[in-house]
């Protein structure tokens, strides 16, 4: 049991984690195309 909660803290770690770098790619998408 202990296992399988630590598995999923572990996995919305990496959830949280992609999440915020695929919306800083998206930041910096859309200030290059305002630059252009």
């Amino acid at each position: 049991m202990e296992y399988l909660i630590t598995s999923l803290i572990i996995f919305r770690e990496r959830v949280m984690l992609h999440g915020t770098y695929v919306w800083n790619l998206k930041k910096k998408i859309n200030s290059q195309n305002i630059l252009q």
